[in-house]
């Protein structure tokens, strides 16, 4: 998701290497919370 309303997806990056004191780290997973959707979303309707 890079902007709001657009649909969270999987993407690739280039990740360059590490500098002087710095360090890859593999990522295998992640999570995406409630405010995160609720922000691809937009705001939320009161339910009358």
């Amino acid at each position: 998701m890079r902007a709001k309303g657009e649909p969270v997806g999987v993407e690739t990056i280039v990740i360059p290497d590490p500098g002087p004191g710095e360090a890859v780290v593999r990522i295998q997973a992640c999570g995406v919370c409630h405010t995160d959707l609720q922000y691809r979303e937009g705001p939320a309707r009161a339910h009358g």
